[in-house]
């Protein structure tokens, strides 16, 4: 019995070191902020325009699906928004293995069901839709009137001053 107790004993000690503060946590009851990266800006230019039509991702040889929205992921409001000379700036992830599906955003947000890969395989309009693409730094862009500021850089031909780019 003397044993039991002195293994009851040692780990209430051991448990109550265990919880003591240290100096990463002794403030833990006040708030933590956190940062979060935000994602790129993405500015692109089409041979044509794509921009009322949904976009997946194909794999690097453009012969696989590799994401697509669901169904319900798709509202009108993630169409990209139309920039001066022909740039769209992107909402819904654009990037170099981007195709377009033959469905608008409107048409697509009003199946009954996400068709699978192999169906929307049928349904790529264009594979190869961009003549370029640029990724922004977002920390460079103001949020109050991004449009705006984007605009006045391809205006002024200083894109490539906060942009990088990624295609081709």
């Amino acid at each position: 019995m003397n044993i039991f107790k002195i293994i009851s004993y040692l780990l209430i000690i051991i448990f109550m070191y265990s919880c003591k503060p240290t100096d990463n946590n002794k403030n833990a009851s006040k708030p933590q902020t956190h940062q979060f990266a935000q994602a790129a800006i993405t500015i692109y230019k089409t041979k044509s325009d794509y921009s009322k039509l949904v976009p997946i991702t194909l794999n690097a040889q453009k012969n696989k699906i590799i994401a697509y929205p669901a169904v319900s992921d798709i509202r009108r409001a993630q169409q990209p928004i139309i920039l001066d000379s022909g740039f769209l700036l992107d909402k819904r992830g654009i990037g170099p293995n981007s195709a377009f599906l033959d469905y608008t955003y409107e048409s697509y947000s009003s199946l009954q069901e996400t068709p699978s890969s192999d169906t929307l395989m049928a349904h790529i309009k264009i594979t190869d839709p961009f003549d370029v693409i640029y990724r922004c730094d977002r920390k460079k862009v103001p949020n109050n009137d991004p449009e705006n500021f984007i605009n006045n850089l391809i205006r002024e031909n200083e894109l490539e001053s906060i942009c990088e780019k990624i295609y081709p």
